[in-house]
């Protein structure tokens, strides 16, 4: 029976699946902490302060005291009368052409944008045509132009 020295120059499987399953699993922990520090750097930066409503904004509510937060939004407004609700619609009214009016100024200054653009290209175009019939000229070539 012979006796075999064991070669401890080489690393043996058992160190091998352990120095893999110890990369691996500090891996899964990395990307999990990442995971979390993506999600609590992406969630919104407000304030968790609660706002109380002023009186012009609030009409007569079912609590006490109207009080809108983030978690809990106020979702019912119970109207006194008909000119209170006709208010609340005019208000609606007003926010809503506040909204289209801001979306025309926004359309205007990108139709304005590209008109400038145009007039550059055109420019552009004027030049690159000067310049071909300089070429051209220069080249001995003439032309007429003839109306129809």
């Amino acid at each position: 029976m012979s006796i075999v020295a064991p070669n401890y120059n080489m690393p043996s499987h058992n160190l091998m699946a352990f120095i893999v399953g110890g990369l691996a699993s500090s891996t899964v922990i990395c990307f999990l902490f990442l995971m979390v520090a993506i999600y609590f750097i992406s969630l919104p930066k407000g304030s968790n302060e609660v706002k109380l409503l002023d009186a012009d904004q609030m009409a007569e509510t079912s609590s006490p005291l109207a009080v809108a937060t983030p978690s809990r939004p106020m979702k019912r407004l119970r109207f006194t009368g008909k000119e209170d609700y006709e208010e609340h619609l005019l208000k609606i009214e007003g926010q809503k052409l506040e909204v289209q009016r801001e979306r025309l100024r926004i359309e205007t200054e990108r139709l304005d944008v590209e008109r400038q653009r145009l007039a550059i290209e055109q420019q552009r175009l004027l030049i690159e045509q000067q310049r071909h019939t300089v070429y051209l000229a220069q080249r001995g070539v003439t032309f007429e132009v003839t109306e129809n």
